[in-house]
């Protein structure tokens, strides 16, 4: 029975180590496959251009949510009002990174500015060290293949976040 489940998923999804998210998240084994496919284009549908099925080692919960959808939504706009940028491409780029954020964001219902996160998570939302401007022109220039760099729409239009600290 487990090795026709593991054949079922690995056809399914093809190109995913499905035992390294067996290994992570053994709950997966009992998820709905129509479920769980109605969820992945879900997310395609609402991440264009990101890597979705990278999310999936990462986080293999989303193919067995139940109220992933609702999550989405939910999650995807308290994160613009916390991001610094409130750029919305921005924010779906560190979803597709930081999987994990649709669920870890419920914990802390009370934060309204990024500081009010604890640090792990403040920390997925700046790239590598690097200032808020860096972090930005990062996303950007990633999503536009360095053509955002060249342009010059690199930095924020709203920089209301600078003269507050």
């Amino acid at each position: 029975m487990l090795a026709a489940k593991m054949i079922r998923w690995r056809r399914v999804l093809p190109g995913i180590d499905f035992a390294r998210v067996v290994a992570k998240d053994c709950a997966v084994l009992s998820a709905d496959l129509g479920w769980a496919m109605r969820c992945l284009i879900m997310l395609v549908e609402r991440m264009p251009r990101r890597d979705v099925m990278g999310m999936i080692p990462k986080q293999p919960r989303i193919l067995w949510s139940a109220d992933l959808p609702e999550r989405f939504e939910r999650v995807v706009s308290r994160l613009v009002q916390l991001h610094p940028s409130g750029d919305i491409d921005i924010v779906l780029d560190l979803l597709s990174e930081h999987p994990e954020l649709l669920y870890r964001l419920d914990y802390y219902p009370k934060a309204t500015i990024m500081d009010d996160l604890p640090i792990e998570i403040q920390n997925m939302m700046i790239v590598a060290d690097q200032s808020l401007d860096a972090t930005i022109r990062y996303y950007r220039n990633r999503r536009t293949n360095y053509g955002a760099e060249i342009s010059g729409q690199h930095l924020p239009e709203n920089r209301d976040w600078q003269r507050e600290g």
